[in-house]
């Protein structure tokens, strides 16, 4: 068994980034569950096979996310998301939870503090671009309750 010290450094780094006062608390990124009262929102996520990611979804993944979330993961990424059943896995939750807190606190797409992002990642695939407001807004309406969609052809 292998281990790498990346996840830990990532939790330090996070860890201290919150705690420093440098950044406004939001009470949102605290919660356990869900984004939402789990009483007053129906999110039955059918488990039916052939589930995809919208296609705005899908976009913004594979602009800004699967150049580590793929199979197999690079550069510490915990997990892929290339297949909607991804983000429903067990990650001390669902991991559309842990991408909805990831998201909303900024902590990805992962760029260390005090860089330009350019070059933080060796895959020859150039800086690391941060979500933009509409992207950020795309994903997180879309993660309160990630529904899937079916027999979509995506540009």
């Amino acid at each position: 068994m292998s281990f790498s010290a990346r996840p830990l450094l990532l939790l330090v780094a996070a860890l201290l980034t919150t705690s420093s006062g440098c950044t406004e608390h939001d009470p949102e990124i605290d919660r356990v569950g869900p984004p939402y009262d789990a009483g007053t929102l129906n999110c039955d996520l059918p488990s039916k096979p052939g589930a995809q990611f919208p296609c705005e979804v899908d976009a913004i993944l594979q602009a800004r996310c699967r150049r580590c979330h793929q199979e197999p993961q690079k550069n510490g990424a915990p997990f892929p998301l290339l297949k909607w059943e991804h983000t429903q896995a067990d990650y001390g939750g669902p991991i559309y939870e842990a991408m909805y807190r990831a998201i909303k606190t900024n902590f990805m797409p992962y760029c260390a503090e005090g860089t330009s992002c350019a070059g933080t990642v060796k895959d020859g695939l150039g800086p690391v671009i941060p979500l933009s407001e509409e992207q950020k807004k795309t994903m997180l309406d879309w993660l309160v309750c990630p529904q899937p969609v079916f027999n979509v052809t995506c540009p």
